[in-house]
């Protein structure tokens, strides 16, 4: 009678090992099925009891905001002297001499294109586009007319539709 009575306790205690581990040291965060059998076998084993003690102070350091980092000064000695040599400071800020300066070569820039845009859109540049668009359009006429390609035309004759009438 005696053994059945353990092997019982041995399952409770691999189960209760199995909620501390699974849901921590709060015996209220257990399952509510098994929470009172969990409770009353914890109560018998001193073996579930440290490990509820063990498990409690894990959950206190995880619940702490801070938790200080120990550096181990000759593994960080070790991974400093094996990184590769790295450039000086000096030749980086050298490559970076221009930025300075990108405010004026924006501005020139922008001018730029200001201007050009100001040029295109001109009066006097609609004027000379629509120009050149008579004179294309006369030259096209011109070559229906006569039946002349670009080729056949020769460069002395005038090419003014308005001047054949």
């Amino acid at each position: 009678m005696k053994m059945a009575n353990t092997t019982a306790i041995e399952m409770s205690i691999e189960r209760v090992t199995t909620l501390i581990e699974a849901y921590g040291s709060d015996t209220q965060s257990w399952p509510e099925q098994e929470r009172a059998e969990a409770v009353a076998c914890l109560e018998l084993s001193p073996l579930l009891q440290q490990l509820l003690n063990h498990e409690y102070e894990l959950d206190a350091l995880l619940q702490t905001d801070s938790v200080e980092e120990q550096v181990d000064e000759v593994l960080l000695a070790r991974i400093v002297d094996k990184l590769p040599e790295q450039p000086k400071v000096k030749q980086n800020i050298a490559k970076l001499e221009w930025m300075p300066r990108w405010p004026a070569a924006m501005a020139a820039a922008l001018t730029a294109v200001v201007v050009v845009l100001v040029v295109m859109n001109s009066p006097l540049q609609t004027v000379q586009n629509e120009q050149i668009a008579l004179q294309e359009m006369d030259y096209l006429l011109w070559q229906d007319v006569t039946g002349q390609g670009s080729d056949e035309a020769s460069d002395e004759e005038s090419t003014d539709f308005t001047s054949m009438l």
